[in-house]
């Protein structure tokens, strides 16, 4: 057992761990057992620090993507807003022909004031679409006040007094109404 191979074939043959022979802190001390722990610690490491790198950047694009997704959506979705508001006025404009026949005749309404309203039909924009031909109503009944205002301001010409009904049925009496009064079950 001359040469430090003889020991190590000894050793061997023994099956005698390195740890048998010394104890922990002469194995730590040692620079080739140093060396494969720093290097262990640096590649687990430098792994670790690259899968938080991956997973970082696969979130962020993840979130960029998703944003772009919500973004398109969104885009997408202002367009058929768009589309429906518009298909909903247009649905709207085609019936303000026939509910101002209809007021037409309710609220005998002349010549002139059917053309001075058909004049300004296109500023009619409903605010709720659902409540399109009560606002209809005010806006005739609007239509008419600005009529009678021009009429009264720049001709000079008194307004007929009619009496403002909700439905815009006039207040006036027509034959036969006080026969109807009198007749109601009203105390």
């Amino acid at each position: 057992m001359d040469t430090i191979s003889d020991v190590r074939d000894f050793i061997k043959s023994q099956n005698v761990k390195p740890s048998d022979l010394f104890g922990l802190d002469d194995l730590i001390k040692d620079l080739s057992v140093e060396r494969h722990f720093r290097e262990e610690k640096s590649n687990e490491y430098e792994a670790r620090k690259r899968v938080e790198q991956e997973k970082s950047d696969f979130v962020k694009r993840a979130d960029e993507e998703q944003k772009k997704v919500k973004d398109e959506h969104d885009k997408v979705l202002k367009e058929k807003d768009k589309e429906i508001a518009k298909l909903a006025g247009e649905g709207i404009k085609s019936k303000t022909t026939e509910w101002l026949e209809t007021q037409k005749k309710k609220r005998e309404l002349d010549d002139e004031q059917i053309k001075f309203i058909t004049r300004n039909l296109p500023n009619f924009k409903p605010e709720d679409l659902e409540k399109a031909e009560g606002e209809f109503d005010k806006f005739l009944d609007g239509q008419i006040d600005e009529l009678n205002g021009i009429k009264k301001d720049v001709f000079g010409k008194e307004p007929e007094k009619k009496e403002k009904v909700p439905g815009g049925e006039t207040g006036e009496k027509k034959p036969g109404d006080e026969v109807m009064e009198d007749m109601s079950l009203e105390d």
